[in-house]
């Protein structure tokens, strides 16, 4: 019986081993020509090309795709495009059409008969819109502007490209000029360029515009002159000389559009005590012009927070919390659940626990993370010695660890409380009390109070059901990186493609492997992008990510699998998916990187992980590029650290970006001691800023200091590294260590003594990299 089975088996991979060779060799036409065309031989190409059988629709529409692009006939691009697009199919195969119109020769253009200039601008704007956010957008953009340019259509500029086109780098500032002849150049226009240009590590181009704009524009007054420059001075990292420049203009300043970012660099500057006269400045003339000051209270609230003068920023949250409030919705809006935090935040780090409690059990009915919340109960009953309770909650929140499940940082943040009170306390763990809590607990302020003849034991479970029941909270929704592949994916503009069968899947991703072992890899990925449009089948998404995982597409085997996952995952039971949502990316790469610096290979992999999601021709909105996000003026710094020359267009090559990104970490890590927390914080914040945070506060515990972080984009950042580093740690090493981890509920060891510097230094750092700049 098992020798029949076997030969089943073997009968039935043979049988699909012809046919999808069989589907190879239809193929070889194609090759072919694909061959040919990448030698320069463009007639022999379309010849080859049209030798070529199809067998299936989409091939019919790859073959045509070819054609056109190869013969340079506009009207049959231009026709395919459109067809395409009515169809709602094959995004790649559109934008590359559309690309080839933009880019055709005046000669081709000649010779067009069913479109206009004007159809293109219309057609332009459709798809920039749709590929928003993609490094295919930012590659359709360039070259859109490149048309504009080119034929002078300057009208566009006025309209609905002004902000693309001010942004360009590559685009003298004269020729910026002329195109915005008609809607002239405005203050805020150029001051958006200058950051553009420092952003792009352009700081000589930035100065050198900032004279020929201060020459051009002779309506300029000496104090917008005096700003110019000092945003270029606070964003090269001198804030200081820029607010020191700016003070002589303060009347003007603040009556003035810019008095907030006034306020804002003398932030940067780290003069709080300034920043604290000038934004009582701002708030008498809004009150003088009747304008709102809500914002500006919240701005000073804030000043007194990061100053540790929590009493008197919790009595301007508890004023704001008071005017934002609405008890009658039964939603709050984020910015009120932001003051709400705050404010029984300050009450607990003035050591005012009891009322903090009080105000954190007020938000218990609307916050949008539950499990930030119950953990900051429980520190409440934690600091108020009802260790009981305390436990109680801690172990209620770590349930997902203890049943060997997927969980939040505050998940873990729970669980290494438990266990170290558990550590501290073995008697009470054992004691019958802890059996039953709800009975037991004599305390009346404690949440698990007994029933009385008042209130019932079901009202007080009712009551507080939010901490008791599912803490896996939203988290992990709002800290999921945003993949602008899937919004595309995912619009109503894609009709995707349909398959019918496994068998039918299987002979798509042929093809995509075809394409890739052809050097055709952007088609193949989107080609496989159409495919997950529609992708129903569990079993079948198990086949992409599969393929995904094996041809380098960790992103989007990352992506397919998180939307395969239930809301937990089991260690034990759903290890596929794990390992696709966290797998060991560009392995080789890492380990010699990681060898190299004498670094753990998986924070270089959450580090990823947080920037990208795997994702190599990533381009952040602010230029940072590559798998590991680096800006270009970081990158220019580092290569001099690292005594190499590597260009920003080279980060889009994954080893390159990973050997830059492991020297990067090396250096934050001597320069943070060894602490992951502060090296996650410095890498997205910058190490100057981790510096001032860590002087400000001092040795607080890490779960304290994590939660100060003014940023709220670093703050969730180091909650998600330390959570994926502590999560490939258990896929992988099969560990997680409570005591290797209690550093995170104990005091951040690092002292700052010095004098602290305003911009991330480097020269410092240089004879430590040396040691590890060698393979």
């Amino acid at each position: 019986m098992k020798i029949i089975i076997l030969l089943s088996l073997c009968f039935s991979f043979l049988a699909r081993t012809a046919v999808y060779a069989a589907e190879t060799a239809l193929f070889a036409p194609l090759e072919k020509a694909l061959t040919s065309f990448n030698e320069g031989k463009v007639i022999e190409a379309r010849q080859s090309l049209l030798t070529w059988k199809t067998t299936e629709p989409y091939q019919e529409e790859y073959k045509n795709y070819f054609g056109n692009i190869w013969s340079g006939d506009l009207d049959q691009i231009w026709k395919q495009y459109k067809k395409l697009k009515t169809q709602k199919k094959f995004i790649r195969l559109r934008l590359d059409l559309f690309s080839r119109v933009i880019l055709a020769s005046s000669e081709e253009i000649a010779q067009r008969k069913t479109f206009t200039d004007t159809d293109v601008k219309k057609e332009s704007r459709v798809i920039l819109k749709q590929l928003s956010g993609t490094s295919e957008g930012e590659i359709a953009e360039t070259s859109y502007l490149k048309w504009i340019q080119k034929n002078k259509y300057y009208d566009a500029i006025c309209k609905a490209e002004r902000k693309r086109w001010v942004t360009q780098p590559d685009i003298e500032f004269t020729e910026i000029q002329i195109g915005l002849a008609k809607c002239p150049m405005k203050f805020e226009d150029f001051t958006t360029r200058m950051r553009r240009l420092i952003f792009a590590a352009r700081e000589t181009q930035a100065q050198q515009e900032i004279e020929l704009y201060l020459k051009s524009d002779k309506g300029l007054k000496d104090w917008e002159k005096v700003y110019v420059q000092a945003i270029f001075n606070s964003n090269v990292g001198d804030p200081l000389a820029a607010l020191n420049s700016l003070s002589k203009f303060e009347g003007k300043l603040i009556s003035s559009d810019y008095a907030e970012n006034y306020f804002y660099i003398s932030q940067r500057a780290g003069e709080l005590e300034k920043s604290e006269a000038i934004l009582n400045k701002i708030i008498k003339q809004y009150k003088e012009k009747n304008k709102n000051i809500s914002d500006m209270l919240f701005q000073k609230a804030f000043l007194f927070y990061q100053s540790k003068r929590y009493s008197e920023a919790y009595k301007i949250f508890d004023q704001l919390f008071a005017i934002k409030a609405n008890h009658k919705k039964k939603k709050k809006t984020g910015d009120f659940e932001q003051v709400a935090w705050l404010r029984a935040w300050s009450l607990y780090l003035n050591n005012d626990i009891e009322k903090a409690l009080s105000a954190f059990n007020e938000m218990r009915t609307y916050t949008s993370d539950s499990s930030r919340l119950s953990y900051w109960i429980a520190m409440c009953y934690q600091r108020q010695d009802q260790t009981l309770t305390a436990m109680q909650l801690f172990k209620k929140s770590s349930e997902s660890l203890s049943n060997n499940e997927t969980y939040t940082y505050y998940n873990l943040l729970s669980w290494l409380r438990y266990q170290d009170l558990k550590r501290q306390n073995n008697d009470v763990e054992k004691n019958a009390l802890i059996k039953d809590l709800w009975a037991t607990s004599k305390d009346r302020r404690s949440i698990f109070a007994i029933p009385s003849e008042d209130v019932s034991r079901e009202q007080i479970q009712s009551l507080y059901s939010f901490i008791l029941s599912e803490t896996h909270g939203d988290e992990q929704n709002q800290v999921a990186v945003v993949n602008d592949e899937n919004e595309i994916i995912f619009s109503v503009e894609n009709a995707g493609i349909v398959v019918q069968s496994e068998e039918e899947l299987k002979r798509h991703i042929e093809w995509a492997k075809f394409l890739i072992q052809n050097r055709q890899g952007e088609l193949a990925k989107w080609h496989l992008y159409e495919l997950e449009k529609n992708l129903k089948l569990s079993k079948n998404a198990k086949i992409m990510i599969q393929f995904y995982t094996e041809n380098v597409f960790y992103y989007r085997a990352l992506s397919l699998s998180q939307r395969q996952a239930p809301g937990r995952m089991s260690f034990d039971k759903d290890t596929f998916l794990l390992k696709s949502i966290y797998p060991e990316a560009y392995k080789e790469d890492i380990l010699q990187f990681a060898k190299q610096r004498k670094i753990d290979p998986f924070i270089i992999l959450s580090i990823m992980k947080a920037e990208t999601q795997y994702k190599s021709d990533a381009i952040s909105p602010v230029g940072a590029v590559g798998l590991m996000q680096f800006m270009p003026y970081t990158l220019e710094k580092l290569t001099a650290l690292v005594e190499k020359e590597v260009k920003t267009t080279e980060l889009f090559d994954p080893k390159k970006s990973i050997e830059m990104g492991a020297a990067y970490l090396k250096k934050l890590l001597i320069e943070m001691k060894d602490q992951n927390p502060l090296t996650a914080a410095a890498y997205n914040g910058g190490p100057h800023r981790v510096k001032a945070w860590v002087k400000r506060l001092g040795h607080v515990d890490y779960d304290v200091f994590i939660e100060h972080i003014p940023f709220a984009e670093t703050r969730t950042y180091v909650k998600r590294v330390l959570t994926f580093k502590s999560t490939y740690d258990k896929i992988y090493q099969k560990k997680l260590s409570s005591e290797e981890l209690s550093y995170l509920i104990k005091p951040q060891p690092l002292e700052i003594i010095e004098t602290l510097s305003l911009k991330e230094e480097w020269t410092p750092f240089a004879e430590e990299m040396k040691k590890t700049n060698k393979n």
